[in-house]
């Protein structure tokens, strides 16, 4: 059970974000956020199932990042798509790649928060046994 039902910090960072830049800037760089988490979890899904595993996570708990490295390839070709139809002026290819960029900023920053918050969850529970995130650091 999760000690509180928000999220954390960094995590409603990366979904504000994305909100913040449809409502007050171009709704067309959500393709740069879609882009960087769907091509994520095709890149590097299937490493950091890897890493979960060595760390001693079990298998069920890691279906999430194991299914989205496999479904999103038909995602990135989606993306592909929406990237040669709604990037049609330099303007907004300049805003995706921004939302891009953040995307991928805010992402590292919402992980390192969230693997920070489980080990100090675990040392707070006081467990004898190493806390599985500690390995993946």
């Amino acid at each position: 059970m999760l000690p509180c039902e928000r999220p954390l910090p960094g995590t409603f960072a990366l979904t504000a974000s994305v909100f913040h830049m449809i409502e007050h800037h171009d709704p067309v760089a959500i393709v740069g956020y879609m882009f960087h988490l769907e091509y994520t979890a095709t890149q590097l899904g299937a490493q950091y199932v890897r890493a979960l595993k060595e760390a001693g996570l079990p298998q069920e708990s890691m279906t999430f990042l194991a299914e989205h490295a496999e479904v999103d390839e038909a995602h990135c070709k989606l993306i592909e798509d929406y990237c040669r139809t709604l990037l049609c002026s330099a303007d907004r290819l300049e805003a995706a790649l921004y939302m891009q960029r953040m995307t991928a900023q805010l992402y590292a920053r919402m992980l390192d928060e969230a693997l920070d918050t489980a080990e100090t969850w675990c040392e707070l529970a006081s467990r004898t046994e190493p806390c599985p995130t500690a390995l993946l650091r």
